[in-house]
């Protein structure tokens, strides 16, 4: 059994606004169900990862909290790569096909997953006061944040990611290109530009798994900057 996004809305009496803020701040969890189609199961963390024979595969696929925001955001996000339900499994469309479009109405909450927020916040229920005379609330979730320098990046939830100089130049490349309307870059150049000697963009963010949330890959060696990190840093001067 599953609920969309309008269901928990008129369930728990909250505009789909706010259940939006619980996904985008990974309180809770939605997921989209895929038919059955031709994928390539991934191996290791990196863009470049080691790739499995093509094979079919169907069913729930995880969509994170920064995907949800991009989704409320513009009602949908087109995905190439995308993980399983348990998060074990990570997948990739083959070359040939069309990229998988996903939107709003797509996004379903498991009754599992309900059930466990509503036990976290019994008054989305209307159940008896605690006898502190009070309930925790649902958490609002902090909005995402930079630095000019992109050396200190808040995501969503209020988590705080740290970057090096040369990681935080490659950000800064790709906000600069974003805002001359040339958002995707060419890996190489951004790394030249940057003055790295790594060989990928994976390699040099490999001690941050978060910068996933903050780059976009084509997985075609091009990249560019989240949107919402572009806008974040129009109208004032990004560090160079």
């Amino acid at each position: 059994m599953f609920h969309t996004v309008a269901d928990l809305s008129d369930r728990w009496k909250v505009p789909s606004s706010v259940i939006g803020q619980w996904l985008t701040g990974g309180d809770l969890t939605a997921l989209v169900w895929l038919p059955i189609m031709s994928v390539v199961e991934l191996q290791g963390d990196s863009m470049e990862a080691e790739s499995h024979s093509l094979c079919h595969w169907e069913g729930y696929i995880h969509i994170s909290a920064h995907q949800c925001r991009r989704l409320f955001r513009q009602e949908w996000i087109a995905l190439r790569e995308f993980f399983s339900q348990d998060r074990r499994r990570r997948l990739r469309l083959p070359e040939a096909a069309d990229d998988l479009i996903v939107e709003l109405h797509d996004l379903v909450i498991l009754e599992a997953e309900r059930r466990r927020f509503e036990t976290a916040y019994p008054a989305l229920t209307g159940a008896p006061l605690s006898s502190a005379g009070s309930q925790p609330q649902p958490p609002q979730a902090p909005a995402p944040a930079i630095d000019p320098t992109f050396r200190v990046v808040q995501l969503d939830g209020g988590r705080e990611v740290r970057f090096g100089e040369t990681q935080a130049k490659v950000l800064r490349l790709l906000a600069d290109a974003a805002r001359q309307g040339e958002p995707w870059q060419s890996g190489k150049v951004l790394l030249g530009g940057a003055g790295s000697q790594s060989l990928s963009i994976s390699n040099l963010f490999k001690r941050h798994p978060a910068w996933r949330e903050l780059i976009v890959s084509n997985g075609r060696g091009f990249y560019r900057l989240e949107h919402q990190f572009v806008e974040l840093t129009r109208g004032r001067a990004v560090g160079s």
